[in-house]
Formats: structure tokens, C-alpha cells, sequence
């Protein structure tokens, strides 16, 4: 059982997901349900999707104040990408794909 949870928190680094309300870009994550980080719109210079070598497809986040975060999300479709993406443009935020 040991040998599995270093698995679980490595597989769990790369299952995130994305919420966008009217004021925040919410992340959080499927295997970690305690983590969450949120982001005010209004603090944010851009995305950027990107597909880092031997890594899944993941959202870098650069805020206003040029602080950068990456998050994978392996586990979501091309078609969540786009809506994500057409989502964050609708609210005000530049988006980047290096896809």
C-alpha cells in the first residue's frame, strides 16, 4: 500500500481542472480534493496552453504582478480546452495556445 501513494500524488500533480466565475479563475484538482487556488480576473496578464515534454497538456497562468504557475490537466478533452479558452476570452483574460 506504501508503494501506491507516491503513485497517487505523482498521477495527482496532473489532474486538475478549471472553474471560471465572474471574479475567479478557480483551479482545483481531482486526486487532491484539499487543494484549490484561485485567481481574481482582473490580476491576470494572460494564459497559456502548453504541452510540456512528457507531460499532459497544462495552463500556465501569468499574473499582473509577473508571477507564473503552471497546472496539468491531463484528464480534460480537447473540446473542454476550447470552451475553456473561449470562457476566459469572453471574460477580458488574453489566451495563448502552444499547443
Amino acid at each position: 500500500m506504501l508503494v501506491l501513494l507516491p503513485l497517487y500524488f505523482a498521477l495527482g500533480s496532473q489532474m486538475c481542472y478549471f472553474k471560471v466565475s465572474d471574479k475567479y479563475l478557480i483551479i482545483k484538482n481531482q486526486f487532491l480534493p484539499w487543494y484549490r487556488r484561485d485567481y481574481k480576473l482582473d490580476e491576470i496578464k494572460d494564459v497559456v496552453f502548453e504541452n510540456p515534454p512528457k507531460r499532459s497538456y497544462c495552463l500556465r497562468v501569468n499574473t499582473q504582478d509577473l508571477s507564473s504557475r503552471s497546472f496539468s490537466a491531463g484528464s480534460l478533452r480537447e473540446d473542454t480546452w476550447k470552451a475553456l479558452a473561449k470562457r476566459l476570452d469572453k471574460s477580458g483574460i488574453s489566451v495563448r495556445s502552444e499547443i
